[in-house]
């Protein structure tokens, strides 16, 4: 989250988020601000390259079979449950 603040051009919602970021309940806040901002559609395409960029170099790393199963498993519930593939 801290990444996509930084990256935000309006400094005063920059602010804010910052700020949701230091109190009590920081994810539900977060959420609720970005959803109701025009940096919604932002934020999930912000997230969506983020979990793509984990997933491949979660997939590039060598492991053992059984952990490979385990990643893969994993990568695709990830994949499932954030996009739906």
């Amino acid at each position: 989250m801290e990444q996509f603040i930084d990256q935000i051009t309006d400094k005063q919602f920059q602010l804010e988020l910052e700020n949701i970021l230091q109190k009590k309940k920081p994810f539900k806040n977060f959420k609720n601000s970005i959803d109701n901002s025009a940096f919604r559609q932002k934020w999930f395409d912000f997230k969506k390259t983020e979990l793509e960029r984990i997933i491949e170099k979660q997939l590039k790393k060598p492991a053992h079979h059984k952990e490979l199963n385990y990643k893969t498993d994993l990568l695709r519930l990830i994949l499932k449950q954030s996009f739906g593939i």
